[in-house]
């Protein structure tokens, strides 16, 4: 029998699906025309129970087949083609995740999934987080939307995500996701198109002296 959140997951993606479908045509088209194929980028991640998945987003850096790209990518970065740079500020790069919601990889509200190379991550009380279908929306994605600008300059991005921000995020969901309720996911949906529309989370942290890596 299908669960209340799996049928709310299903309902609200195939209406939003359906709603923002000429704007997806859009966003496919100009990236065509500024850089070619491919338009969708997939991604392995991490799902419910350690599974991986293959993850959708619209491609918002230029297409280089034989470069190997770095895990961490900031707002230096040269290669965001001029596209990819509105797609990334606007979060708009994530609406092809909507089928990942479809097809039952994801949720609408949960965690955020990490890449394979972050697994070791999950260890001890943040192993609980796997017990979650990951989502598009939730807290740390709300508080963390901007988290590309917290990267101290010269340090090795990946290491500083996995010894702060990925221990940031994961309490901030664990105190969420055990006490989680349909209403309270709706809520989160609605704070965070808000803190993507207009900025109005006031929850934006800054990388303080006790987040750095010891």
């Amino acid at each position: 029998m299908i669960s209340g959140k799996r049928a709310f997951d299903v309902v609200i993606s195939t209406i939003a699906f359906a709603i923002v479908s000429p704007l997806l045509l859009l966003i496919a088209l100009a990236i065509l025309v500024e850089d070619g194929t491919p338009v969708i980028f997939r991604q392995r991640r991490i799902g419910k129970g350690g599974s991986l998945f293959w993850i959708y987003k619209f491609r918002k850096l230029k297409h280089r087949p034989h470069e190997s790209a770095p895990l961490v990518v900031t707002p230096e970065d040269e290669r965001y083609t001029t596209i990819g740079r509105f797609l990334d500020a606007s979060k708009l790069n994530e609406l092809p995740q909507l089928l990942n919601i479809m097809k039952g990889d994801m949720s609408l509200v949960g965690p955020r999934p990490e890449i394979p190379e972050f697994f070791h991550c999950y260890h001890g009380a943040y192993r609980n987080l796997l017990r979650y279908p990951p989502g598009i929306f939730g807290p740390s994605q709300t508080v963390f939307r901007n988290e590309t600008e917290m990267y101290p300059v010269g340090i090795d991005k990946s290491r500083f995500y996995e010894v702060s921000l990925f221990k940031k995020k994961a309490e901030l969901d664990l105190q969420y996701y055990c006490r989680a309720t349909l209403a309270s996911d709706l809520y989160w949906v609605v704070r965070s198109l808000m803190a993507v529309v207009s900025e109005w989370s006031q929850e934006r942290p800054a990388v303080r002296a006790d987040w750095h890596m010891n």
